[in-house]
């Protein structure tokens, strides 16, 4: 029986520590949000999440670089269509008999 008691005062300290520990972090973070504010925290997170997809952005761009200027290419000549049939219209209505 004795081993079932040591198992529980030991299991009981581990029980307690951790609270303690869960309640200073409590405590730090109530301070850190006190210090900060939660629109600084916010934005720090935002600011954060901002870097890090433009990080991963910038790596696809390079691994996938002709992908991307074919991209660019086709919508360029999407937004040009219209120039380019006319002048292709006005190209194919002139006579070009010799």
């Amino acid at each position: 029986m004795s081993g079932i008691k040591q198992r529980l005062a030991e299991d009981k300290a581990l029980r307690d520590a951790a609270r303690e520990l869960f309640l200073t972090d409590i405590q730090f973070v109530r301070g850190d949000a006190r210090a900060r504010g939660i629109g600084g925290r916010l934005a720090d997170r935002l600011t954060e999440g901002s870097a890090d997809m433009a990080e991963e952005a910038a790596d696809f761009a390079t691994a996938h670089r002709s992908a991307i200027v074919g991209a660019a290419a086709a919508a360029a000549l999407f937004l040009a269509r219209r120039p380019i049939i006319e002048v292709m219209d006005r190209w194919m209505a002139e006579d070009h008999t010799a």
